[in-house]
């Protein structure tokens, strides 16, 4: 599958949408030595020098590795692993949102907050709303990620901050859209609260992922970005990934190999790009 992305695949040259063009050059193949990699190469450190272990209740496709599937109890080290983004795509998530800065950010699977704390980086002023369904590893990242935040805030010499900065609901996902269904005649903001930006990181299923786009896209305004990670996980994950870019609301959508970004932008004609990311050839 990754063979056939390649063939199909541009770069920066081939892209004719000046909203597109932007992205892949601004933020794709920014190669910017932030120093916020610093921190995430710590934060990686040290959960992969962990000794801690976490009782875990897998309600997704979970690792590829069946063997780590079958143990319910599971050392924190082999999670990050088997399980958690890689540093160059949690650089590129860091990128997104220092680019695109969302003040309100979703994101569908917490696992150790790998991602959660690339996106808080990216816009220190967002408000990240974080879905885990595991009870356990919920507690565990919110508890780490706090006194992370505690340590970069008490570095840069800011007096306090805002400890609701991220929010992680242990809740699954079906759980939680049902919460938080549009209904257009009630005054509930969390009801019709709309994100700036998604991150569906969390059971890499095609019918599931069909199904949570379908809630997702009522979370959505017309600029909001939907990232959907691991879309060639599969066969049924390249179904759902064609079935989604191919709906009508959808104006805008880019195939990554390793994400899928949806964008409806209704004001731009439908078109779909599929583009190497600099990440893949240049990082190290």
């Amino acid at each position: 599958s990754y063979l056939r992305f390649l063939l199909r695949s541009t770069n920066a040259h081939g892209v004719h949408s000046p909203f597109v063009f932007d992205l892949v050059t601004k933020c794709f193949y920014d190669q910017s030595n932030y120093p916020q990699y610093t921190t995430l190469r710590q934060f990686r450190k040290e959960l992969r020098q962990s000794n801690e272990t976490i009782q875990v209740l897998d309600f997704g496709a979970g690792s590829r590795d069946h063997n780590l599937q079958k143990v319910q109890t599971r050392p924190v080290n082999q999670m990050l692993h088997n399980a958690s983004i890689s540093p160059k795509r949690q650089r590129l998530l860091f990128r997104l949102v220092h680019y695109f800065n969302p003040e309100n950010i979703l994101e569908l699977g917490t696992h150790l907050g790998m991602g959660t704390i690339a996106m808080a980086l990216g816009n220190p002023k967002a408000k990240i709303t974080s879905v885990e369904g595991c009870p356990n590893t919920a507690d565990y990242t919110q508890s780490n990620l706090q006194s992370w935040f505690d340590k970069i805030y008490s570095e840069a010499k800011i007096a306090s901050h805002d400890e609701n900065h991220v929010k992680i609901l242990n809740t699954t996902f079906a759980e939680y859209f049902k919460n938080t269904r549009s209904d257009k005649n009630s005054n509930d903001a969390a009801v019709n609260k709309k994100f700036d930006l998604i991150y569906l990181d969390g059971h890499h299923n095609g019918p599931a992922t069909l199904e949570y786009f379908n809630y997702i896209k009522k979370l959505m305004h017309n600029d909001s970005l939907l990232i959907i990670d691991d879309i060639h996980w599969s066969e049924d994950m390249t179904h759902a990934w064609n079935q989604i870019i191919a709906q009508p609301e959808v104006h805008v959508s880019i195939d990554t190999y390793f994400w899928g970004l949806v964008f409806l932008r209704k004001e731009q004609n439908k078109e779909h790009f599929t583009i190497r990311t600099s990440w893949e050839w240049t990082e190290k």
